[in-house]
């Protein structure tokens, strides 16, 4: 397994021996070993922090591997980790195979362009899974305030010839409460 340093604020982790259906347990982990570290000021005050987390397996698609590459499933993770940040923070959101049949080929062009989150959902291409409260509406985009509708429950169905999951994580400052 990898943990990297991937821009200012966000971490990368690649588990290459993980298997799709520990995911959602190392995701939550990850919340809660920084939930329960506060940052200790000066004074003694202690101050909490939050993480934001988005994950997907690697491949997403195995039964088509080559209709997303490793960077779109990356782009695919961010996509997630950034709809908790616009969904009120601290959780993960994260990406599994769905539908067995062929995907539409259309969601994926220009085959260079990563498609939208909440199209592979509608469409069944993937499934997603949260650890935020059914309660709280999933938002993709702050422009459009789009609800995400179809996410499951926090638990992860097994998928066979899963190879990786890549995890986009991204610890929030006590200022902004990721």
């Amino acid at each position: 397994d990898s943990l990297i340093r991937w821009g200012g604020e966000e971490f990368l982790v690649v588990g290459r021996q993980l298997q799709i259906t520990e995911a959602a347990t190392l995701a939550q982990r990850i919340l809660e070993a920084i939930r329960s570290s506060p940052f200790v000021l000066d004074d003694g005050q202690p101050l909490p922090i939050t993480c934001s987390i988005g994950w997907a397996g690697l491949p997403l698609l195995p039964s088509h591997p080559d209709l997303l590459m490793w960077e779109r499933v990356l782009d695919l993770a961010d996509q997630c980790l950034y709809a908790v940040k616009l969904s009120g923070r601290n959780g993960w959101i994260g990406l599994t195979p769905g539908l067995p049949l062929p995907p539409d080929a259309s969601l994926f062009q220009p085959s260079n362009s990563t498609p939208r989150l909440e199209d592979l959902v509608h469409q069944g291409v993937v499934k997603s899974h949260t650890s935020l409260p059914p309660e709280r509406p999933i938002l993709c985009t702050p422009e459009r305030s789009v609800e995400l509708t179809g996410w499951s429950p926090p638990r992860v169905l097994g998928t066979r010839g899963v190879q990786g999951v890549v995890v986009a994580s991204q610890p929030g400052s006590p200022s902004d409460g990721a």
